[in-house]
């Protein structure tokens, strides 16, 4: 058994919304379910789905967690720019 694949970075809103959409789907979940789960609108699931955004940061974490994930998703790649302050 190897090492499980590390997921591809996160670059936009759309690509965000297809892992999100890829795990509720694995977890044999509907959009109202999720968002039942997570305390948001089954509107606010399908926006962020289609990589439309989010209300707010508190309503992305409580989404992620509702899936089982956290913001361990969004590590940094190597091959992304650094911000000034982290360049050194």
């Amino acid at each position: 058994m190897g090492t499980p694949a590390r997921p591809q970075p996160i670059r936009s809103g759309l690509e965000l919304g297809r892992q999100v959409r890829d795990r509720r789907l694995h977890l044999g979940l509907t959009q109202a379910q999720l968002a039942a789960r997570a305390g948001l609108t089954q509107p606010s699931v399908s926006r962020l789905e289609r990589g439309l955004g989010l209300g707010s940061l508190d309503q992305l974490v409580a989404l992620l967690n509702a899936l089982g994930l956290d913001l361990g998703l969004f590590e940094r790649s190597s091959d992304l720019p650094r911000a000034p302050w982290e360049q050194g």
